[in-house]
């Protein structure tokens, strides 16, 4: 009750009121009445992707509205832990298989951000784009690639600044429509976002990663450079 009555009248999407909330998932209910027939709707809502897991209807006259109150929180007590869990597992085996060979350039990319100048950038861009050939649908090869070209923008190694910055909007675009519950989905789209001097995105982003993964050594580094830069 406290939750929906904060939100009562926002007209920010599930995404932002998840993060100030500091959920994973979210649930949506609305309430209506006809010729003296109460509807109730409500459904349980992945706040990463925005993606409906589980939904449920009921119908009662409006003099039983505190039987329906009764039936829907005993409804969602008895399914929601069992609907999350399918979710989760369907999440994990709709993951692309493992490629060795991808995730080697994938490396072989980071490791040029040891030393990080305008030549270790077209190397990274190299291995980056050998492995988008090989892997065109990898999310994480598309976060990448996104990073890479928006850290290039702001360290003044970009030839052609608008070229990548369309080219990085649409690669992370693409990663987190292929995967956006992925921990290091969100945290390409988070650094990407810092990139671009989109803060406030930046940090909901990283925020959402670390949830997800709170090993994630990188994302914990750059929500700290985020926190501290806001």
């Amino acid at each position: 009750y406290s939750s929906a009555k904060r939100f009562r009248s926002t007209t920010s999407g599930i995404d932002k009121i998840a993060s100030e909330l500091n959920a994973t998932y979210l649930v949506t209910g609305s309430l209506s009445e006809v010729d003296g027939r109460l509807t109730f709707r409500f459904a349980l809502v992945d706040s990463a992707s925005g993606t409906q897991v589980w939904s449920n209807k009921f119908e009662r006259p409006v003099e039983e509205l505190y039987d329906l109150q009764e039936q829907v929180v005993q409804d969602l007590a008895t399914s929601i832990f069992s609907e999350l869990q399918a979710f989760e597992i369907r999440s994990i085996e709709a993951k692309p298989a493992f490629d060795l060979s991808t995730y080697e350039l994938i490396q072989k990319a980071a490791s040029e951000q040891e030393v990080y100048d305008k030549v270790a950038r077209l190397r990274s861009l190299d291995y980056l784009e050998q492995a988008l050939s090989a892997a065109p649908e990898n999310p994480i090869v598309l976060g990448a690639l996104a990073v890479e070209l928006t850290q290039g923008l702001a360290s003044g190694f970009s030839d052609n600044p608008r070229q990548d910055l369309q080219l990085a909007l649409g690669y992370i675009q693409k990663a987190r429509g292929l995967d956006p519950r992925d921990p290091q989905v969100l945290m390409a789209a988070g650094i990407t976002q810092f990139m671009i001097g989109e803060t406030q995105e930046s940090e909901r982003l990283l925020s959402m990663s670390l949830q997800i993964d709170p090993n994630e050594a990188h994302a914990a580094a750059a929500l700290g450079l985020t926190k501290c830069y806001l």
